[in-house]
């Protein structure tokens, strides 16, 4: 390995001496005051002369001309300053995977597996097993550093011949060290008897390697600058021949490797060391590999390479913490306690950012992950390890875990709608994961309640399957909210049951969604939105066309009012009634003229939405939506103002260039702000830009921002800052408001259409069944007409917070605001306790409601600790349990849910992921190891020298915490002492005092 650093001084450079002064006073003073002083003692000489004797006088004078020559020499504050040059060690930063996967043993290893991490602890009884394991790691090590060999940057204009040279003669001294180490594997397979001729493949690849290399250093002086030395070397045929040579040597390791297993089946020291090494859990594993002092190589391990460094220790899972700086003496103590299982999920990316931060700019420094790769947390973790690589500090992981997938059934996933009609049929389908189950079958069960409804068999037919099931089920009577658990049945060798089963709840309501969608013509966006409620069983579409296209030669249908009984999906006119508006649950209104929608239709409308609990969807438009509303009833359900907030320019500049969607402040919290699968940030990134939308955006107070309108090279999800709320209450693109019993929801472009085809995935679709979930108020099953509540979830794992939502209305249907009421948790005796000891219901938690700015009249509670089991949440607070008792309306006064002992995000899929170690690594410009191969890793670690150039000084008044300084004040204190003792001294003696 390259030369180690050790923490002291390496070496010293070459120390220049020189005196400096720093007098007190100006030196004509100076000069003016010593020879006053010497003239002093010159007349004390003459006058003490008469009645001492000479020997006595002589030595008073010598005393005093030393105090004096002191004093002068204190005034002029001499300084003894010399450079010191010194190489210190960098820091190694070891980053510590401490998340519940670590504790997994991987009882799915394979004998070879357990070979490997055997013999990388050194407790295989003799050195027989075959080197070919080791040769393929080193290759896949010298194959990532190849990675960096070639000069990415730098390659532009060429400098000057001398800088050219320079960097000429970098790259050559690099090329050589990487193919000095390629021989030297070259020529330890050739001195191999076993391997000289198996591995002959691989040997004629480095051969091949190596002939082109020192070809290339032969005549790579002959370039004029660095980009013509980088054109004479072959990069395409050498990554060719490095990926076959590591290929044909990984082949014959792993069949080398096996065959040594069979053939020691019955060795007891073999067979013991491989016992010892099945029931290690991974952080087992990964400590080992930073303690154990065993290598293969003949160089140090890397237990002695890492205490070289100055380390660093921290640890991760959800988040990352900082540990302290560590010595060698007490590493594998903190080691130990680094290791500790910890947290509900793994954040390499926290861990890697934290180490960014710590680091100084100018720091040298390294980066090592223990860890078995299973990010799931965090963003992607290979950027920041990319930001460190460009700084210049390497990154290189270990990894802990078995590249075998542990035997695994899970429930991966549950699409399921939010509610159904009575007489409907549920549908829903179930993602079912089957791992390390190749060729076996599984059982997957649907259950309501605790009944058992169907039964489907999964047979896997690859090591990891993965299927899609439907189940189907029709409500009971009388069912207003249903909660339903799919289950897969316990596969062979499963150590992780927590993710065999998924949970939902569907709300039942006993009639259909009548929805009436009116435009003028039939753009894009209004042919998107038609088809898709005309296709959902769940809703009585009518679709009011009022300017269709026409052909000639076809007659026109006569025109029929819409309506719910309108069997078929057109109309032509619009109801006249209130009876006939009042119809209708959702009502989507496009670019339609005040002079169809006049002011007694919308007064109609009005009523609807405030009374009766309508939703209205409008969607603006290039000609009369909103603008032709002003000072109009539909302008004042509209959540935003007719205040025009973008200038002509503006406008068309946004038509041209487009631009982008983004999420709002607001729209965080919220269902209609989640674009994606995969929380609220997914899908945002890869949304398309739009190219229309309305001037009038400026949100009204009460209204909720749940998209906004951003620049097109702005970031995925809205600006952050100060006054990101209030800029984008002023872009608001998509806004909602509450207006008495019924919800408003206003698009400011028509452009959705966009999101049909967004990374693979129908975006609209999406956003359409959100909105209709918002519309319908199934997120909110229990209650009545005034009061009604839910929680976010049917099912929680232990330790995670509910989130209880509450919306409550006066008797009037006015939204109540300042209410004082909380939210009681009961936990309910199990089903099957019987009996007089059977246990009692008991409250086990409780929070207030909080109002909240989504809309006037809406609350919202956080309950957290809550024990498991099955529990009831109910409202407490005189005011609301009031309106819940008059109210003849209210289906459930206690909701339902589950607390789960504890699935986590970590227990969903407990798999190493060694790809993405792998991935990390290389990002970082390192590479990545398994736990069995530290001794390669140990060989490859770099050489991180930080040379430090500091000024000491030796003097008066200098630096006071300086060594030198302490020692001249001493040496002068105790100098002028002693001639001031000994003046005085002789004075008293000779009788002079």
């Amino acid at each position: 390995m390259p030369d180690s650093v050790p923490l002291t001084m390496l070496a010293a450079g070459d120390s220049q001496l020189s005196l400096t002064t720093h007098p007190a006073m100006p030196g004509w003073l100076l000069f003016v005051s010593a020879a006053l002083a010497f003239a002093a003692i010159a007349y004390l000489y003459v006058e003490q002369r008469r009645i001492a004797s000479l020997a006595t006088v002589l030595s008073l004078t010598a005393l005093r001309c030393g105090l004096v020559a002191l004093v002068v020499v204190l005034m002029i504050s001499p300084a003894l300053q010399w450079t010191r040059t010194r190489d210190l060690s960098g820091t190694l930063w070891l980053l510590v995977d401490q998340s519940p996967s670590m504790a997994a043993a991987d009882p799915q290893a394979t004998p070879v597996e357990l070979l490997r991490w055997a013999d990388g602890q050194g407790l295989l009884p003799k050195s027989d097993r075959p080197r070919a394991g080791l040769f393929h790691v080193q290759l896949q090590a010298l194959r990532s550093e190849f990675a960096t060999l070639k000069p990415l940057t730098a390659l532009g204009a060429a400098g000057d011949d001398a800088a050219e040279r320079a960097r000429v003669r970098d790259l050559k001294e690099r090329i050589k060290a990487w193919t000095d180490r390629l021989t030297a594997i070259s020529k330890g397979i050739e001195a191999d008897a076993a391997l000289r001729t198996q591995a002959q493949s691989a040997v004629d690849s480095i051969d091949r390697i190596t002939a082109a290399c020192e070809y290339w250093q032969r005549n790579a002086e002959k370039a004029a600058n660095l980009r013509v030395a980088n054109d004479m070397l072959p990069w395409p045929m050498l990554q060719t021949n490095l990926d076959l040579a590591t290929r044909d040597m990984g082949m014959l390791a792993d069949r080398l490797d096996g065959q040594y297993v069979q053939g020691h089946a019955l060795d007891a020291g073999v067979q013991a060391a491989l016992a010892r090494v099945k029931g290690l859990p991974r952080h087992a594993r990964g400590q080992a590999a930073l303690t154990t002092a065993h290598t293969r190589l003949g160089d140090k391990p890397l237990p002695d390479v890492i205490k070289q460094y100055r380390m660093r220790l921290a640890a991760f899972s959800d988040t990352a913490q900082m540990g302290a700086a560590t010595d060698g003496a007490a590493f594998d103590g903190s080691l130990r306690s680094a290791f500790a299982v910890n947290g509900q999920a793994t954040n390499i990316t926290s861990a890697l950012l934290l180490a960014g931060q710590q680091i100084a700019a100018d720091e040298p420094a390294s980066v090592l992950i223990i860890s078995d790769g299973r990010h799931n947390s965090g963003g992607d973790p290979t950027e920041p390890a990319r930001l460190l690589a460009a700084r210049g500090i390497k990154v290189f992981a270990i990894k802990t875990g078995s590249n075998e997938v542990s035997p695994d059934a899970a429930i991966e996933q549950i699409d399921a709608p939010e509610w159904v009609f009575r007489d409907d049929k549920l549908k829903a389908n179930a993602l079912v994961r089957l791992d390390g189950l190749n060729g076996k079958k599984a059982q997957v069960q649907l259950f309501r309640g605790g009944t058992l409804i169907d039964t489907q068999a999964v047979v896997s037919t690859a090591n990891q399957h993965s299927e899609r099931l439907t189940f189907s089920d029709t409500p009971p009577e009388n069912a207003t909210a249903i909660e339903y658990e799919v289950r897969v049945s316990e596969a062979p060798g499963e150590t992780n049951l927590a993710n065999n089963r998924g949970t939902f709840r569907v709300a039942v309501k006993k009639e259909r969604t009548n929805v009436l969608i009116v435009d003028t013509h039939p753009r894009w966006e209004f042919r998107y939105v038609s088809s898709y409620f005309a296709t959902d069983p769940r809703m009585k579409t009518q679709v009011v066309l009022l300017q269709p296209a026409t052909i000639r030669g076809i007659v026109e249908p006569g025109p029929v009012m819409a309506s719910p009984e309108n069997q078929n999906l057109e109309a032509q006119l619009l109801p006249e009634t209130q009876e006939g508006w009042s119809k209708f649950d959702l009502i989507v209104l496009g670019d339609v003229a005040p002079q169809v929608l006049d002011v007694r239709k919308q007064q109609f409308l009005a009523t609807a939405v405030r009374d009766r609990g309508a939703t209205l969807i409008t969607l603006a438009g290039p000609r009369h939506m909103p603008e032709a509303y002003g000072g109009q009833p539909l302008a004042e359900l509209l959540p935003v103002t007719l205040n025009q907030q973008w200038a002509g320019d503006a406008l068309a500049r946004h038509t041209r260039f487009g631009f982008k969607p983004t999420m709002a402040p607001e729209g965080a919290a919220s269902t209609l702000g989640q674009m994606g699968t995969d929380g609220v940030e997914g899908g945002w990134s890869q949304t398309p830009l739009w190219y229309w939308h309305s001037p009038f955006t400026q949100a009204k107070p009460g209204a909720t921002v749940h998209w906004q309108i951003a620049e097109p090279d702005n970031a995925a999800i809205g600006p952050t800052g100060p006054n990101a709320l209030e800029t984008s209450r002023r872009r608001s693109l998509l806004a909602t408001s509450s207006i008495g019993l019924g919800r408003v929801l206003h698009l400011t472009s028509d452009q959705t259409w966009r999101l049909r085809q967004v990374g693979g995935q129908n975006l609209q679709d999406r956003f359409w069944g959100r909105v209709l979930r918002w519309a319908s108020g199934s997120d909110l099953p229990a209650g009545g007409k005034f009061v009604r509540f839910g929680s976010n979830r049917p099912r929680y794992a232990a330790g995670e917070p509910v989130l209880v939502t509450a919306r409550v209305l006066r008797e009037d249907l006015t939204p109540a605001t300042d209410m004082d009421f909380s939210v009681t948790a009961k936990l309910l005796p199990p089903r099957d306790a019987q009996g007089p000891n059977a246990a009692s219901s008991r409250i086990v938690g409780e929070a207030k409601f909080v109002e909240t700015v989504e809309a006037p009249g809406y609350y919202r509670a956080t309950l957290n600790g809550l024990p498991p089991g099955e529990l009831e949440l109910t409202l407490t607070g005189s005011v609301v349990e009031r309106l819940l008792q008059i109210d003849p309306s209210v289906t459930l006064r206690a909701l339902p849910i589950t607390v789960t002992p504890g699935l986590n995000i970590e227990q969903r899929n407990i798999n190493t992921d060694g790809p993405l170690l792998a991935r990390i690594a290389q990002a970082g410009g390192g590479f990545a190891v398994d736990a069995a191969d530290a001794d390669v890793l140990a060989a490859h670690l770099p050489a991180i020298r930080q040379r430090l150039t500091t000024v000491e000084q030796a003097g008066f008044f200098t630096d006071p915490g300086a060594r030198g300084t302490w020692w001249a004040h001493g040496a002068f204190l105790a100098l002028f002492a002693l001639l001031i003792g000994v003046e005085w001294l002789v004075r008293k003696l000779s009788g002079l005092v």
